[in-house]
Protein backbone atom coordinates (compact mmCIF):
# COMPACT_ATOMS: atom_id res chain seq x y z
CA UNK A 1 0.00 0.00 0.00
CA UNK A 2 1.16 3.36 -1.18
CA UNK A 3 2.06 5.38 2.24
CA UNK A 4 -0.24 8.47 0.94
CA UNK A 5 -2.96 5.57 0.92
CA UNK A 6 -2.04 4.35 4.60
CA UNK A 7 -1.94 8.00 5.27
CA UNK A 8 -5.51 9.22 3.99
CA UNK A 9 -6.86 5.89 5.55
CA UNK A 10 -5.54 6.92 9.31
CA UNK A 11 -5.98 10.68 8.83
CA UNK A 12 -8.96 11.03 6.72
CA UNK A 13 -11.96 10.70 8.97
CA UNK A 14 -13.75 8.92 6.87
CA UNK A 15 -10.66 6.89 6.15
CA UNK A 16 -10.51 2.85 7.34
CA UNK A 17 -8.53 3.07 10.10
CA UNK A 18 -9.70 6.31 11.43
CA UNK A 19 -10.12 6.95 14.89
CA UNK A 20 -10.45 10.42 16.72
CA UNK A 21 -8.78 9.02 19.75
CA UNK A 22 -5.31 7.94 18.22
CA UNK A 23 -5.11 11.56 15.76
CA UNK A 24 -5.82 13.83 18.83
CA UNK A 25 -4.73 14.27 22.22
CA UNK A 26 -4.99 16.97 25.37
CA UNK A 27 -1.53 17.11 25.50
CA UNK A 28 0.47 20.55 25.09
CA UNK A 29 3.05 20.24 22.54
CA UNK A 30 6.38 19.84 24.10
CA UNK A 31 4.59 18.25 27.60
CA UNK A 32 4.48 14.81 26.78
CA UNK A 33 6.23 11.68 24.61
CA UNK A 34 4.42 9.62 22.05
CA UNK A 35 5.60 7.29 20.05
CA UNK A 36 3.52 8.10 16.53
CA UNK A 37 3.76 5.49 13.58
CA UNK A 38 1.78 7.94 11.85
CA UNK A 39 4.43 10.32 12.22
CA UNK A 40 6.92 8.10 10.65
CA UNK A 41 4.48 7.08 7.81
CA UNK A 42 4.35 10.56 7.35
CA UNK A 43 8.56 10.77 7.00
CA UNK A 44 8.58 7.88 5.02
CA UNK A 45 5.81 10.37 2.67
CA UNK A 46 8.41 13.28 2.77
CA UNK A 47 10.46 10.74 1.20
CA UNK A 48 9.04 9.45 -1.27
CA UNK A 49 7.32 12.83 -2.38
CA UNK A 50 11.31 14.34 -2.07
CA UNK A 51 13.26 11.64 -3.78
CA UNK A 52 10.69 10.41 -5.90
CA UNK A 53 12.00 6.83 -4.94
CA UNK A 54 9.38 4.71 -3.37
CA UNK A 55 9.85 4.52 0.28
CA UNK A 56 10.94 0.93 0.69
CA UNK A 57 13.73 1.25 -2.09
CA UNK A 58 15.03 4.11 -0.65
CA UNK A 59 15.46 2.41 2.73
CA UNK A 60 16.88 -0.64 1.11
CA UNK A 61 19.28 1.39 -1.23
CA UNK A 62 20.57 4.09 1.32
CA UNK A 63 20.15 2.30 4.75
CA UNK A 64 20.16 -1.14 4.32
CA UNK A 65 22.29 -2.11 1.99
CA UNK A 66 25.36 0.27 3.19
CA UNK A 67 24.70 -1.12 6.46
CA UNK A 68 24.89 -5.08 4.72
CA UNK A 69 21.63 -5.73 6.86
CA UNK A 70 20.83 -8.51 4.50
CA UNK A 71 17.47 -9.39 7.01
CA UNK A 72 15.78 -6.24 7.22
CA UNK A 73 12.89 -5.03 5.69
CA UNK A 74 10.02 -2.49 6.37
CA UNK A 75 7.75 -4.88 4.76
CA UNK A 76 7.18 -7.59 7.31
CA UNK A 77 5.53 -10.30 5.60
CA UNK A 78 8.88 -11.30 3.69
CA UNK A 79 10.15 -12.01 6.79
CA UNK A 80 9.90 -15.45 8.26
CA UNK A 81 8.12 -14.80 11.59
CA UNK A 82 10.30 -17.04 14.10
CA UNK A 83 13.07 -14.34 13.26
CA UNK A 84 10.59 -11.65 14.40
CA UNK A 85 10.84 -9.81 17.55
CA UNK A 86 7.64 -10.02 19.44
CA UNK A 87 5.65 -7.09 19.47
CA UNK A 88 3.77 -6.31 22.32
CA UNK A 89 0.33 -3.78 23.14
CA UNK A 90 0.05 -1.59 25.73
CA UNK A 91 -1.81 -3.98 27.86
CA UNK A 92 1.29 -6.65 27.56
CA UNK A 93 -0.68 -8.60 24.84
CA UNK A 94 1.11 -9.99 22.04
CA UNK A 95 0.62 -8.19 18.64
CA UNK A 96 -1.21 -9.82 16.20
CA UNK A 97 1.05 -10.57 12.94
CA UNK A 98 -0.56 -8.27 10.10
CA UNK A 99 -0.09 -6.75 6.93
CA UNK A 100 -1.14 -3.87 5.45
CA UNK A 101 -1.08 -4.50 1.39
Amino acid sequence: MPLSDFLDAITNPSGKWYTEAEMYTDQRPGTNYEYSNVGFALLGYIIETTSKVDFMAFTQQHIFDPLEMKSSTCELEKIDPKHHTTYYLENYNVWPNYSIN
